[in-house]
């Protein structure tokens, strides 16, 4: 299966229990292999399949962040 990185900004994500919470959900998604959250930058990277990227931006939304552009 073809992997990409990617990165999505995630506006309200402020603190280190943001980071794990949202590397935790994230990871648990089929088709992620890799999450690396980051409350300096407001962005998270992923490693995934390409056809992950509108589930992750839902799933952002759905623990409660704002999600960004995806990159």
């Amino acid at each position: 299966m073809q992997m990409i990185e990617y990165t999505i900004e995630v506006y309200d994500m402020s603190c280190e229990g943001c980071e794990t919470l949202l590397e935790r959900e994230l990871t648990r998604l089929s088709g992620v292999m890799e999450v690396n959250a980051d409350a300096i930058t407001g962005e998270v990277a992923v490693m995934g399949e390409p056809k992950t990227r509108d589930r992750v931006r839902r799933t952002v939304a759905e623990i409660g962040y704002e999600p960004g552009r995806v990159e």
